[in-house]
């Protein structure tokens, strides 16, 4: 017997993207969010020379992120962080509801924008198929995200879910003073597992982020 699809799955269908309203609670999203805000003061603080002198070894990009993302220069921005990789396999299951697809984690990414940022309309390398982009926080206004021209407004909790390699996506220049978003991404092949790493939580293995 065929199965029913959702709604969810219908819209998702047809536009290439749908968008999942307070997937997580006001706490959880709060506790994201100051985790994204103090990883970024953090790496700020090991990357200043005068504050780790006596270690000047001590930065790591894999555990302590970076400022230098091409997509979004000077806003703190990490890869595969072991937290976000696991909301990486605990939101599988919700990804796949809304999409009808079997899909593989593949990585978790998150950026800090602030204030002037853009991001240029632009599509996703392969192995973010599906992705996810997760609000867990900001300051002042909403800063929609444009699907195919289309803006969709997210507050705190609110996911998008979207044909990464496929749908033009970007955001116009921030208003407000920070916007904190989480990256998922999921593949619905079998060689793209982790990203080509042997588990979550690990660094890339020199693939183009």
């Amino acid at each position: 017997m065929q199965q029913v699809k959702n709604d969810n799955v219908k819209f998702f269908e047809e536009n290439k993207y749908v968008k999942l309203p307070q997937v997580l609670n006001s706490q959880v999203n709060q506790l994201l969010y100051e985790y994204v805000k103090t990883s970024a003061y953090k790496c700020k603080l090991i990357q200043d020379w005068s504050y780790f002198s006596t270690h000047p070894n001590y930065y790591n990009i894999d555990d302590h992120g970076y400022f230098d993302d091409p997509q979004a220069p000077g806003d703190f921005a990490k890869y595969g962080d072991m937290f976000f990789d696991t909301l990486l396999l605990g939101s599988l299951g919700i990804v796949e509801n809304a999409t009808g697809l079997n899909l593989i984690p593949a990585f978790s990414y998150y950026r800090l924008y602030t204030k002037g940022s853009v991001l240029e309309s632009h599509k996703d390398r392969a192995s973010s198929e599906i992705s996810i982009t997760l609000c867990v926080g900001y300051t002042d206004d909403q800063w929609p995200i444009f699907m195919d021209g289309i803006p969709v407004y997210q507050e705190p909790g609110d996911m998008v879910v979207y044909r990464g390699s496929d749908v033009l996506h970007g955001r116009e220049e921030l208003k407000g003073e920070n916007h904190a978003q989480v990256f998922l991404h999921y593949t619905t092949k079998e060689i793209r597992r982790y990203d080509g790493r042997s588990y979550i939580g690990l660094p890339s293995i020199g693939v183009q982020l």
